[in-house]
């Protein structure tokens, strides 16, 4: 940073300890790089429903823990690994790896949780309850997992619940997590099916496997249509011819 842009602080006045960024600790420097610091530590709050950070510390083991030992204060429950995971950018040691605010503000706008819509109405115990067309604030959840972690708007409470009854905030997506077309067929581009919000204009089902090709010729499955069918054919030898 230039020196146009820090602050040294003058004897006996009072340091926020805990917002403190290792080179405020130690010099009582304050910069932009520092501001990023404290920044990181207010997301922390955000998430955490304001609770203080470093509760039961004293200054100079606050400054030991971040600057000798590499402490960072853990995530919550309730805040994205996603927005974690630029606070901890924040905390970098080093300040030059701090990022500036004006990518902390590119970074937030891209990080924005999720918003999904609850489908049906959900009750169990134990569960975040829901009532159909909820709009949830998706905290923690992915294709990989069935059971996600959010907020529901409408009543302001944060819990689980499973990823099947919500869908993406277009109207008649599908729930997400939902599988919409098959793995390819070894060495070719060929489907076994396509998913599609109108079952009219879907075939097959999304979880066939190779192995269970001569379903398909079988009959127990619904084929494409022959133009298709084509199609599909002439990318499976773009394919063949390719390897």
């Amino acid at each position: 940073s230039s020196k146009s842009d820090r602050y040294v602080m003058s004897a006996h006045r009072r340091i926020p300890f805990a917002w403190c960024a290792p080179e405020s600790l130690r010099q009582g420097i304050f910069t932009s790089a520092s501001d990023v610091w404290m920044f990181g530590v207010t997301l922390w709050e955000m998430f955490s429903y304001c609770e203080e950070p470093w509760v039961g510390l004293t200054g100079r083991q606050i400054m030991i823990k971040i600057d000798r030992e590499g402490g960072r204060l853990e995530r919550t429950e309730d805040c994205p690994r996603s927005i974690y995971a630029l606070a901890l950018k924040c905390w970098s040691h080093n300040p030059e790896e701090r990022p500036k605010f004006r990518e902390i503000i590119h970074l937030l706008s891209e990080l924005r949780p999720k918003e999904m819509t609850a489908s049906r109405g959900f009750g169990e115990p134990g569960w975040l309850r829901l009532e159909a067309n909820d709009q949830i604030t998706i905290i923690e959840g992915g294709p990989e997992s069935s059971t996600w972690r959010g907020q529901n708007k409408r009543t302001l409470k944060v819990g689980i619940f499973p990823s099947s009854v919500v869908t993406a905030a277009e109207e008649g997506a599908p729930p997400v997590g939902t599988p919409r077309i098959s793995h390819p067929i070894r060495s070719s581009f060929l489907h076994l099916s396509h998913g599609d919000i109108d079952p009219e204009r879907g075939w097959g089902s999304p979880d066939q496997k190779e192995e269970k090709t001569t379903k398909l010729r079988g009959g127990n499955l619904s084929p494409p249509s022959p133009s298709k069918s084509k199609q599909l054919l002439q990318l499976a030898r773009l394919s063949k011819s390719l390897e």
